[in-house]
């Protein structure tokens, strides 16, 4: 299988048709498993899928338990996920994907905070 067939859509600036955030990230989620040629229910090592689409994840203890996951954009290193190490599997899995939203979502946000700055 393939995963880089195309680029991620930028969320940020999709024309969803509802303003409704929840409806849009299920929608956000079928199109990039569509686009990732991920089927319903299908187990997916998440790490090497994230890492072939260019995000470095890591995983460290983190000080504060109530974080699971942060998503960052650095200038050098590019596009990185940090995933608490004391969370389960299972969160942890969870944390990615839900940090990865991020990265499809975010561009302009973060584009707008720099210049407001």
């Amino acid at each position: 299988m393939e995963i880089q067939k195309k680029a991620p859509i930028d969320y940020s600036d999709y024309p969803f048709k509802t303003v409704i955030h929840k409806v849009q990230g299920y929608q956000a989620a079928y199109m990039e498993r569509v686009r990732l040629e991920i089927n319903e229910g299908s187990l997916v090592n998440i790490y090497s899928l994230l890492r072939k689409q260019g995000v470095h994840i890591f995983r460290r203890r983190l000080q504060d338990s109530n974080i699971a996951g942060v998503y960052l954009k650095h200038p050098n290193a590019g596009h990185c996920i940090l995933i608490n190490y004391e969370e389960d599997l299972y969160r942890q899995s969870f944390s990615i994907a839900h940090e990865y939203y991020f990265k499809l979502t975010i561009t302009n946000i973060v584009n707008i905070i720099k210049l407001e700055m």
